[in-house]
């Protein structure tokens, strides 16, 4: 059992939601593809949730701007009052569209331990999950497994790096079927 906090508007948990996630390893072919779909995204109304760490999240991150119809869920590894709010979303955070979810902790720094805790947060709280690259060797390949095993609803984004991926159950994500997201 564990125990967690929420910051800022925590009714967005109650909405419709997905999760972000990428590899550190996200060759940089994948980012323009990852970026368009992403905008697409942002105009569904949905509650977009990660961790926002990897290079190419981080890069999602700063697409973010007033005109989304998406609420942001940030899930951090340390505690709230050590988090430093990224400064172009502030104006996010005070019109309530973002929820910051922290695991209830008292470690000031982030380690493997509330790495863990935040991720398995993500994976409790969020249904959907859109994997926009996964290093077929990488930590969130094994991740990837665990959900399928759990029977979460998985999108993958269509794109030959992914193939290895794109297996029974998962659901390809592109440009023009970004909006099913909202039909399952």
């Amino acid at each position: 059992m564990y125990h967690f906090k929420i910051y800022g508007n925590n009714q967005l948990l109650s909405r419709p939601k997905i999760a972000i996630h990428a590899s550190r390893e996200t060759p940089a072919r994948l980012s323009l593809p990852a970026q368009k779909l992403f905008k697409i995204l942002l105009k569904l109304g949905l509650a977009i949730g990660g961790g926002w760490h990897s290079p190419l999240e981080k890069q999602l991150l700063e697409l973010y701007q007033p005109a989304a119809q998406t609420d942001l869920l940030i899930f951090i590894a340390k505690k709230f009052a050590n988090y430093r709010l990224p400064i172009h979303l502030k104006w996010a955070y005070d019109r309530e569209k973002i929820a910051i979810v922290e695991p209830a902790i008292e470690q000031v720094r982030i380690s493997r331990i509330t790495v863990g805790l935040r991720d398995r947060l993500i994976d409790d709280l969020i249904d959907r999950h859109l994997f926009l690259y996964i290093h077929p060797d990488g930590k969130l390949a094994k991740r990837f497994q665990k959900m399928r095993e759990r029977q979460k609803i998985i999108y993958v984004m269509d794109h030959p790096e992914n193939r290895e991926f794109i297996v029974p159950g998962v659901r390809l994500i592109d440009n023009e079927t970004a909006s099913d997201i909202l039909a399952n």
